[in-house]
């Protein structure tokens, strides 16, 4: 309730005196309104600026929960993609298995599902810059020392 608007002004009492009262109540308030809306001047800034901090959270919490909504759609989205793929390579090597025995290689044939074409590689793309652990299998640091050691 904001003090520095008055309720309507109501008494239970009836008779003359009831009528009275509501008129010395009313009287008292348009007196004393200036003065109560000093005294409590602080307290109703205080109120309003606390109300804007509390609108603009809501606000930036609303926009961070419609970006992690479309974030974590975009991550299905990538994860669906990828277990097709999976699924495609599995579905693949069950349809047609490799006959040629392991080690030999077939340079001189056309390609087969399993053979990827020529200039094609077979291996796994590049690990991401900055990944934790480098071709030695030591850590991401020089010999896997980690911070402060010494060569």
């Amino acid at each position: 309730m904001d003090s520095r608007y008055a309720g309507p002004v109501t008494s239970h009492r009836g008779g003359l005196s009831g009528p009275a009262l509501v008129l010395a109540k009313r009287a008292f308030r348009l007196l004393f309104q200036p003065f109560i809306n000093e005294a409590l001047r602080k307290q109703v800034e205080f109120n309003e600026s606390i109300l804007d901090a509390l609108a603009t959270i809501h606000d930036v919490q609303r926009e961070h929960a419609r970006a992690q909504a479309s974030w974590r759609q975009e991550m299905d989205r990538r994860l669906a993609n990828i277990e097709a793929a999976a699924l495609g390579r599995v579905a693949t090597r069950e349809a047609s298995p490799d006959t040629s025995p392991a080690g030999a290689s077939d340079h001189g044939s056309a390609p087969t599902a399993t053979q990827p074409p020529d200039g094609a590689s077979t291996r796994a793309p590049p690990p991401e810059p900055g990944g934790p652990v480098n071709r030695q299998g030591r850590g991401a640091r020089a010999g896997g020392r980690g911070r402060g050691g010494r060569r």
